[in-house]
């Protein structure tokens, strides 16, 4: 400042220059579900590559190993287990199953033919 309390140019620009400037607007960053994850494109596709890889190695060899055994005869052979002696049938039990059914045919056809008993309310 001179005498006379002024500012001269030098002291004008000194004192602007030193003014902060004004601080920019803060972007609000969003929550979403992903936020707290990095996106590294070139991890991302190698990590991809390397389970579809993985996928079509092991389809190769299930279907290697299903062509050998088909080849070979196997794939669809069924081992024999032990068998257990067959049981005898009872007929007694089927007679009496039998005869219950029929009896329940003649029930239902005196039923069919006879005529409804209907009980009126209003007489």
């Amino acid at each position: 400042m001179d005498d006379a309390g002024l500012k001269t140019e030098e002291q004008g620009s000194v004192a602007a220059s030193a003014k902060p400037a004004a601080a920019a607007p803060k972007k609000h960053h969003h929550r979403t579900v992903f936020s707290r994850y990095h996106f590294r494109p070139y991890r991302d596709w190698r990590v991809v590559l390397v389970v579809t890889a993985l996928i079509l190695a092991g389809t190769i060899y299930y279907g290697y190993d299903l062509f050998s055994k088909v080849r070979a005869g196997d794939a669809f052979t069924i081992q024999q287990t032990k068998t257990r002696p067959a049981v005898g049938i009872d007929t007694k039990k089927i007679q009496e199953e039998v005869d219950y059914y029929r009896a329940r045919a003649r029930s239902y056809g005196s039923y069919k033919n006879a005529a409804p008993v209907v009980v009126d309310p209003s007489i």
